[in-house]
């Protein structure tokens, strides 16, 4: 009874958040509006989930109540396809209207047949065919087609996100917070699918209830997927927005006056080369802009068109070139080489391998044994 107290705390609380991030990505700025569309749609069927575990747990007794409590359970059969949408929608942007297949919507509209055929039927005929075990057999295949269908799924995301990180690599600072929070995503579906999965061999291959492996586990891990995207789209709500290249426009090359642009070169020299605000490993146009004070626009117009690069690049050209001088001073004799790439700003190591060999066409690695040969 305890165990049900906290687990029904633990929907409870998902129900919650869930609701409360849907309704957010509909209204966050400069809002990417396909992905966060569906990112809130898929936060719904969460949500829809969620209920009808506690309509199932909380209404057993009512027959109709438990009816529509295990109706819900279809929901999963359309979890994958959006799933993979909402990826395609994240980190396609440009693609206007990513294709899905049909025929990704068979499982969906099986498990709907299926529950019209059930709710044609009155509640104790229902009632005696639940009890009597016998609609076990068609749990049994609804369940292992819903495993197949969602790991089809996971393969398939797994296989955009594989695509995008190879054909954004040099847009590398904030590339990596939506790989990032890709990876945390997919990673809170394969647990749920996981949890399945030995929820399921629990009841039909060993045929008994396991207290560590058993479905329990698979509706914990639904509200542990809801707070990892509700953690990313209150802490890092840029993912969410229109890409910063996709802001870059063409503008009239007279944005700002030729005084103007010395005098913000001169600023962001100093910031750089004196202050060294580049060792915030979290800095944002925004927060040069806010330094400048100069709008997000015409710092992002004086970069591309004075420097001819983009902001992160520009910002790890000058982390680079310090990693270099640590280097050439020894400094890979006392440390490490991703200590000292943190501590010239880069905040993490894959980050600051692709900026590297981007600048310099070779690796850390390579660039230090090279300079020991010289010396």
């Amino acid at each position: 009874m305890i165990f049900e107290s906290v687990l029904d705390f633990v929907l409870l609380f998902g129900i919650s958040i869930g609701l409360f991030i849907s309704t957010t990505l509909l209204f966050v700025k400069k809002q990417n509006n396909k992905a966060n569309r569906t990112l809130a749609f898929i936060l719904i069927l969460a949500v829809v989930m969620l209920l009808g575990r506690l309509f199932f747990l909380r209404f057993y007794k009512d027959i109709l109540l438990f009816r529509i409590g295990t109706s819900v359970d279809g929901t999963v059969f359309i979890f994958g396809p959006l799933v993979l949408l909402f990826l395609k929608s994240l980190l396609f942007r440009d693609d206007k209207k990513p294709k899905m297949k049909i025929w990704y919507f068979i499982p969906a509209i099986i498990y709907c047949i299926y529950a019209f055929y059930t709710f044609s039927m009155n509640n104790d005929v229902y009632y005696e065919k639940v009890t009597t075990g016998k609609f076990n057999k068609f749990y049994f295949f609804i369940e292992l087609l819903g495993i197949i269908t969602n790991s089809f799924f996971v393969y398939k995301s797994y296989s955009i996100l594989k695509k995008y990180r190879l054909s954004a690599s040099k847009e590398i600072s904030f590339n990596q917070n939506i790989v990032s929070f890709s990876k945390y995503f997919l990673g809170a579906y394969v647990f749920s699918i996981l949890a399945w999965i030995l929820g399921f061999i629990s009841a039909y291959i060993l045929g008994y209830y396991s207290k560590i492996f058993n479905y329990d586990m698979v509706w914990i891990s639904i509200p542990i997927f809801i707070y990892i995207i509700g953690f990313y789209v209150l802490s890092q709500p840029e993912i969410f927005k229109v890409a910063i290249k996709s802001e870059i426009k063409k503008v009239p090359q007279k944005r700002l006056t030729e005084e103007r642009i010395l005098a913000l070169k001169n600023e962001i020299e100093k910031l750089l080369k004196k202050d060294k605000i580049y060792h915030k490993t979290n800095l944002s146009l925004g927060d040069l802009a806010n330094e400048l004070e100069i709008s997000n626009n015409d710092l992002s117009w004086l970069i591309n068109n004075s420097y001819n690069t983009n902001f992160y690049e520009f910002i790890n050209s000058y982390r680079v070139d310090e990693f270099i001088e640590r280097i050439k001073k020894g400094d890979a004799e006392k440390h490490t080489i991703s200590a000292i790439s943190l501590d010239v700003g880069f905040n993490s190591k894959s980050t600051f391998y692709k900026a590297f060999k981007l600048i310099t066409n070779t690796t850390p690695v390579n660039y230090i044994k090279k300079l020991k040969l010289k010396g």
